[in-house]
């Protein structure tokens, strides 16, 4: 799973790279580029959401979790972006804000926030250190001189 984590954050970050070099290409369309940096941004966080849920097994613990939140913000960042833009006065509000800066509050912002929160709460006994982790912990600090 480690080698699936590195090659998504190489791939998510080449993509940024394109995205961040396509200023200096006129002909390319500015809401291609904003997708392409909508998924790479995405991609990059669901990489160290892998890369960080390893376990010292090397299996991974809560892959599931990230992707539920890949999904999550996919879903999120794509509605955001293919939504096409409401006049000020007259759209429709979802939650008390306009349809887009809901989605982006409310599906990029909490959802996956309140997802990780479950997540790290669901496992947190089986991440946390162990009583042989605190041991072998005490074993490697040096001697005090007091």
């Amino acid at each position: 799973m480690r080698r699936a984590g590195v090659g998504l954050l190489a791939l998510s970050s080449l993509a940024l790279l394109v995205g961040y070099a396509s200023a200096w290409w006129p002909s390319v369309a500015p809401r291609g580029v904003a997708l392409l940096f909508a998924a790479a941004t995405v991609l990059q966080l669901v990489a160290f959401v892998l890369l960080g849920a390893r376990r010292r097994d090397g299996r991974l613990g809560a892959g599931w979790m990230a992707v539920v939140v890949l999904v999550a913000l996919v879903g999120g960042i794509l509605i955001t972006t293919a939504a096409q833009p409401g006049s000020a006065e007259g759209e429709a509000l979802l939650l008390g804000l306009p349809r887009r800066a809901a989605f982006v509050l409310y599906g990029v912002g909490i959802a996956p926030l309140l997802l990780l929160a479950g997540a790290f709460a669901r496992g947190f006994a089986a991440w946390s250190a162990t009583d042989a982790d605190v041991a072998r912990l005490r074993a490697l600090r040096p001697p005090s001189d007091a």
